[in-house]
């Protein structure tokens, strides 16, 4: 059981963790120094916040109406059916 859980723990640690090109780049320099590391993995952090604070302020306007709300909902359900379509 243990080994099981040991398996299934590592095998979801690594599709956790996306390795795009900042995450390689922070490997990078952490393997130089582990503050600059940490700098970069702060930096990167920061710059996903500033993106999501971004699109949370842009989406307040769509929250208050609810037939864009519904028009999007429609729209996507569209774009999903379309995508199971074309893989069945």
């Amino acid at each position: 059981m243990i080994q099981s859980f040991s398996e299934g723990f590592l095998l979801g640690l690594g599709a956790a963790i996306p390795f795009g090109p900042i995450n390689i780049l922070i490997m990078n320099s952490a393997l130089k120094s582990y503050r600059a590391g940490v700098a970069l993995g702060f930096g990167a952090m920061s710059a996903d916040i500033f993106y999501l604070i971004l699109i949370l302020a842009g989406m307040t306007g769509f929250m208050h109406n609810p037939d864009l709300l519904n028009a999007i909902g429609v729209l996507g359900s569209l774009i999903l059916l379309y995508i199971a379509y074309g893989i069945y």
